[in-house]
């Protein structure tokens, strides 16, 4: 490698190529990130190629194009930190989808200790404490099941969400109507209830009903 940089050196130094050509421009690359490219050389374990770096970039590239669709800064920072965390499980070699499903089943154990939950070593960590049930963490059926549990889940909350929701929006309406019979009845005569056509019912009920609250 040294017989090769004096080489490469020689080649500019004696103008034996020209810099300007295309071999002369690689020269002067190899040259000028010498020290870099033969890292490999002086460090035990080191890549020879930044494949690794470049693929991370291009995938951060893609997200800032998605980012265009965050309506508020705070979800932008959520959607940074989720491409984080699902990129590092690729390279563990983790499904990201069962790993968030192991962190919300084990709320308190990532609490209490985040760095056993890690995305490369909360496998090992599931092994030491097995969830309940008979939902496996791991292969195609286990994560079938958990979506189907999950979505289930999301059913019954949705489900229990709609119902509170009518029952509260129930009970507006019904206030709002008997506001409106109460406004309706302050400004008739004494003698003209009995007057109201039969045709509106559920109108005569709610003066009837309110009437009598005021009487009461």
């Amino acid at each position: 490698m040294e017989g090769l940089h004096g080489w490469l050196a020689a080649q500019l130094a004696e103008k034996k190529t020209e810099p300007n050509s295309g071999l002369g421009k690689a020269i002067t690359y190899l040259l000028r990130h010498w020290k870099g490219l033969t890292t490999f050389l002086r460090e035990a374990g080191a890549p020879l190629d930044n494949n690794i770096c470049e693929r991370a970039l291009k995938r951060a590239v893609l997200h800032r194009k998605n980012a265009l669709f965050y309506k508020t800064l705070h979800g932008a920072e959520v959607g940074d930190a989720l491409m984080s965390l699902i990129h590092t499980c690729q390279l563990c070699g983790a499904n990201s989808f069962e790993y968030l499903t192991e962190l919300q089943r084990h709320a308190r154990e990532l609490a209490a200790n985040p760095a056993q939950w890690m995305p490369w070593n909360y496998r090992e960590r599931l092994a030491q404490a097995p969830s309940s049930g008979d939902i496996v963490s791991s292969g195609r059926k286990g994560s079938y099941l958990v979506r189907q549990e999950w979505h289930s889940e999301m059913a019954a909350k949705r489900a229990s969400e709609q119902a509170k929701s009518r029952r509260v929006f129930g009970r507006a309406r019904t206030r709002a109507a008997m506001g409106l019979a109460n406004l309706f009845i302050e400004k008739l005569p004494p003698d003209a209830l009995g007057k109201i056509p039969a045709f509106r019912p559920k109108f005569l009920g709610l003066i009837e009903a309110s009437t009598s609250r005021a009487r009461t």
